[in-house]
């Protein structure tokens, strides 16, 4: 995103816009995008892309119905995850 901390304070994010979104040259349901953690954020970050690619999620908790219900395909395990051939893989852990 192009953002960084300084002095506490999150800074670059102007950039965005108000309405950040996917650029159209970008999307195609073709491209797969991973999350590896589907907490809280990476629930968000799902909801986000699930329109745009195909979406795969692995978590060390099962969030197999979370995932079904937002259209997102659930991993029973990483190995399935990484299997997937991902054109972008977000790690959201902590």
């Amino acid at each position: 995103l192009g953002s960084y901390p300084r002095g506490g304070v999150l800074t670059g994010l102007q950039n965005l816009g108000t309405h950040p979104s996917v650029p159209a040259s970008l999307v195609s349901k073709n491209r797969k995008v991973g999350i590896y953690g589907f907490g809280t954020f990476g629930q968000f970050m799902a909801k986000k892309f699930v329109n745009a690619f195909q979406v795969y999620a692995y978590s060390r908790s099962s969030y197999a119905a979370e995932a079904g219900a937002m259209g997102v395909v659930w991993c029973s395990s990483l190995e399935e995850l990484l299997k997937q051939r991902l054109d972008v893989l977000i790690i959201s852990t902590s």
